[in-house]
């Protein structure tokens, strides 16, 4: 199904440096909030995001606004899902047990993959939810994972921590073994703003 086939496309951001930087480099961007858009009615034909709904103390809300500006379709391309996550070696899960608190601490929502239905339905939608496939090969399932742990522990391990200095032990004989599996779910999910628009239309 075509979305749209061309077309001008306006982003936003709550940070006043990110939307300067992305406006010299010819992006149209604006400050705003998600919950807040300062958009009218149906000004887009399309709404959509990634990765932001997780770290919203409201998705739901910030939904609300997108089906509001859009005509159409609102879109989450990508949300994760940690709870759902795999991992092998079993000793490696103490990354993900962590990565997870390390989420909650920071007010995001480690869980949201597994929600957007609710939330969607919470905006008044009715979404189609799905799971992304995922095809790694070890190099880049170091280097993404190298990314979690320094982001956990910045200035690695502490000789106290021995559970994650174990985890991590673990988890590097397991690459240089070439063993390591570790699937992290990312879900997205598409609704309409009006459901009977697609079928009204064909007729």
């Amino acid at each position: 199904m075509d979305l749209i086939p061309v077309g001008s496309v306006t982003g936003i951001d709550k940070d006043r440096d990110m939307v300067l930087a992305a406006n010299s480099r010819n992006k149209e961007v604006v400050l705003a909030e998600a919950t807040n858009l300062p958009f009218g009615d149906d000004s887009f034909d399309i709404v959509y995001c990634s990765f932001l709904l997780l770290w919203l103390p409201d998705p739901s809300a910030a939904l609300a606004e997108m089906k509001r500006v859009t005509k159409d379709f609102v879109l989450c391309l990508a949300e994760p899902d940690f709870g759902g996550r795999v991992d092998y070696p079993d000793e490696v899960g103490i990354l993900t047990n962590r990565l997870i608190a390390r989420l909650r601490d920071e007010g995001a929502d480690p869980l949201i993959g597994r929600r957007l239905r609710a939330r969607f339905a919470e905006a008044g939608m009715k979404a189609e939810v799905g799971v992304h496939p995922g095809v790694w090969n070890l190099e880049r399932l170091e280097r993404e994972t190298e990314d979690e742990w320094s982001w956990i522990q910045p200035l690695g391990p502490s000789e106290r921590d021995t559970e994650l200095m174990s985890a991590r032990t673990a988890w590097e004989e397991s690459l240089r073994l070439g063993h390591l599996f570790q699937y992290s779910p990312i879900f997205y999910a598409v609704a309409r703003k009006h459901p009977g628009m697609e079928t009204q239309r064909e007729e």
